[in-house]
């Protein structure tokens, strides 16, 4: 038995009609297939039923395939080209008849004021629309958080955003839902060692080393790593004598270990470590020493996830009022923009 057809059809004001999508968009299993094409100038998602839909629920009942496709291909169309253009209409075409949107389109006013800097590689995007549930799923909510995080004015909340983008990719590359946090946390370190991370890597070559190292909070990161994850482990296996692994992190830990946390021998061994700080700090400008990659899988993998828990758990205060620029908010935002393209290089490499 045939069905209905529909049609729901977003124009924006734009003269480019060049298509850039075009498939089928997946939502789960017991639901059909749906097409959903995608130009610059439109969105239109098409099909069918076997009965027609009462114009008010094609978006607004509780569990819309079509609201869910109209979702993903706007995140698609951002996370693609950066902008959303003007809305000038929004049309619900079934069994011959058309019916103008307006609601729709007055709420999609504010659209147009959406912009980011950081795109995505279409090849990349179109895998939210197919594939399994569980492959699909946490790409779209890493895109979307990956979106907010660059229109979110304030950059405490951007922060909080960019991570949850991170989040969702590195629990799905585990693939077990009762898998640890360590674990998944592991799987995210592997990641990044063992990939490219091209633009992650680019922007902390430009980092102003000494201002920045010397502004992360040291006391309360070191602090709770040696009560909770062994950091003098950490320490001797990541940065042996041989300065194998960056120079710069090395000796910036080191410096912050020996000066501002650790003195107490039950805790550390500063004599050991001692003998490293010289090999730091004649290595660190030579650039056999100079990893860039081991300074990503350090500030996303281990000092950001410090600092969310921080703020997730309420171990300090809500920033409410930047009083000082330099003292209160010179890190953050180069932490945000940080995880921002760790959240693009995660996924270009990962899904291209």
């Amino acid at each position: 038995m045939s069905g209905i057809k529909h049609s729901l059809i977003v124009g924006f004001k734009s003269d480019n009609d060049s298509e850039v999508y075009r498939g089928k968009s997946y939502i789960q299993k017991k639901a059909c297939d749906d097409e959903v094409v995608i130009c610059r100038n439109k969105i239109e998602i098409n099909y069918e039923r076997i009965n027609a839909m009462p114009i008010e629920k094609v978006l607004d009942s509780p569990k819309s395939y079509i609201r869910m496709h109209l979702q993903r291909a706007l995140g698609f169309y951002i996370g693609v080209f950066g902008e959303i253009p003007e809305c000038k209409s929004v049309t619900y075409c079934v069994s011959g008849e058309k019916y103008e949107l307006d609601k729709i389109v007055e709420l999609a006013k504010k659209w147009s004021n959406y912009s980011i800097e950081n795109v995505l590689k279409r090849e990349a995007c179109e895998k939210i629309f197919n594939g399994k549930r569980d492959e699909n799923i946490p790409l779209y909510n890493a895109v979307s958080f990956y979106v907010k995080a660059q229109l979110t004015d304030y950059y405490h909340d951007s922060f909080r955003c960019a991570w949850s983008g991170l989040n969702a990719l590195y629990t799905n590359m585990v693939g077990n839902a009762e898998a640890s946090e360590e674990t998944k946390l592991c799987r995210l370190t592997d990641f990044i060692l063992c990939h490219d991370m091209s633009n992650s890597c680019e922007y902390v070559a430009k980092i102003d080393n000494d201002k920045f190292w010397n502004k992360l909070e040291w006391f309360y990161f070191l602090k709770n790593g040696f009560e909770r994850h062994n950091f003098q482990k950490y320490y001797n296996d990541y940065f042996s004598k041989e300065a194998k692994r960056d120079a710069v992190l090395g000796e910036a830990i080191f410096s912050k270990l020996n000066s501002e946390v650790m003195t107490d021998k039950t805790k550390v061994d500063i004599e050991k470590l001692k003998e490293k700080a010289d090999i730091y700090s004649k290595k660190k400008t030579e650039e056999k020493y100079i990893h860039f990659k081991d300074r990503v899988e350090f500030l996303v993998r281990k000092y950001c996830y410090f600092k969310r828990n921080r703020s997730m758990h309420a171990g300090q205060e809500y920033p409410l009022f930047i009083i000082s620029e330099d003292s209160e908010n010179y890190v953050e935002p180069i932490l945000t923009k940080l995880l921002i393209l760790a959240i693009k290089d995660i996924i270009e490499e990962k899904y291209v």
